[in-house]
């Protein structure tokens, strides 16, 4: 985690301006504000900036200065995702920090102990030196820092779970807390993060500033060790095959109508076509009569399956009784 932020306001803004932000909505005081109009005083964004475009700049639909005008302009042929772009911007820093020399910044300390000239290797000496590294970030502050940092998403507690992107998640803090009890009279929204990797946990903000845990739910253990991509991925797909489920259904279930319609009508044109009207407004005669002959019926073919498995299974008895006299005849002839 940074020690700091350092912040490039710009002439169009003000260190008030983003103090309202950084400080009172996110909650980050370790901020660094840019002097206005001193260049040597900012290298640091500008240099990542510049780091970035030298990396970037060629990729297919950027846009350069003194293009042709004359040519189709360069966002005609713009393919990209803006989480692709995020991805070539952090290996583009990858790239430089563990990759770029940079020998002219090396100390004399440094270059007694081999250091590598290159940024991640020289900022992983001074992190770790004994009396040059700075104090390690608390353990009390860094969970605030990290919930700053962190996107927030926002995610909906039910009856028996915290629901999120189509997963459930549930802990015993939450349950103590009554959410879910209060989730009865109505479900209610709250901000949590993830800190990325898988979606099996989840976290929320407490009052005291604790990040409290909510874990996947068993029922969701399918998606367990999943990214939230490859969980969103399964989703659709299950989201998908579930639309052609309905669809078959229920054109199947047309199909049924159908089938009962035909043999209703087989059956007013040949077994009742010369059957009186029948007014009759009480319930039909002679059914407990017909019910207890099924009733008898059934039960005489229970019974008639069950004598014919005791037959089975006393002839493999008999069968191996006899192959086990057999078995201890040969054996007697041996000895």
């Amino acid at each position: 985690m940074p020690e700091g932020l350092r912040v490039d306001n710009g002439g169009e803004n003000t260190p008030n301006q983003f103090i309202n932000v950084l400080t009172d909505e996110l909650g980050i005081s370790c901020v660094d504000y840019c002097p206005p109009a001193r260049g040597a005083a900012k290298g640091t964004v500008e240099n990542i900036l510049r780091i970035i475009q030298s990396f970037i700049s060629n990729v297919t639909g950027s846009v350069e200065k003194g293009r042709d005008a004359g040519l189709p302009h360069p966002s005609q042929r713009a393919i990209f995702q803006i989480d692709d772009i995020h991805r070539f911007i952090i290996r583009a820093i990858s790239i430089h920090n563990s990759m770029h020399a940079r020998e002219r910044l090396l100390s004399s300390e440094m270059s007694t102990n081999d250091v590598t000239p290159t940024p991640s290797a020289m900022w992983s000496h001074l992190m770790n030196d004994e009396f040059l590294g700075r104090p390690k970030m608390s353990q009390k502050r860094l969970p605030e820092l990290m919930y700053s940092l962190m996107p927030k998403q926002v995610a909906t507690v039910a009856r028996t779970e915290v629901k999120l992107n189509g997963l459930g998640y549930h802990s015993c803090w939450a349950e103590a807390q009554g959410w879910f009890a209060k989730a009865v009279e109505g479900h209610f929204k709250v901000d949590v993060i993830s800190l990325g990797g898988s979606v099996d946990v989840i976290y929320f903000k407490d009052d005291s500033g604790e990040l409290q845990p909510l874990a996947l739910k068993d029922e969701y253990e399918s998606y367990r060790g999943m990214t939230a991509q490859q969980a969103q991925f399964r989703l659709d797909e299950i989201k998908s095959h579930r639309k052609v489920l309905e669809y078959k259904k229920e054109n199947a279930l047309v199909n049924f109508e159908h089938e009962i319609e035909q043999v209703q009508e087989y059956r007013l044109k040949n077994d009742f076509k010369d059957a009186p009207p029948n007014t009759q407004k009480t319930i039909q005669a002679g059914i407990a009569e017909r019910k207890a002959i099924m009733i008898e019926d059934e039960q005489r073919q229970k019974a008639e399956k069950q004598k014919a498995l005791m037959q089975l299974k006393d002839v493999e008895k008999a069968k191996n009784e006899s192959q086990h006299d057999n078995f201890n005849e040969f054996d007697e002839d041996i000895y």
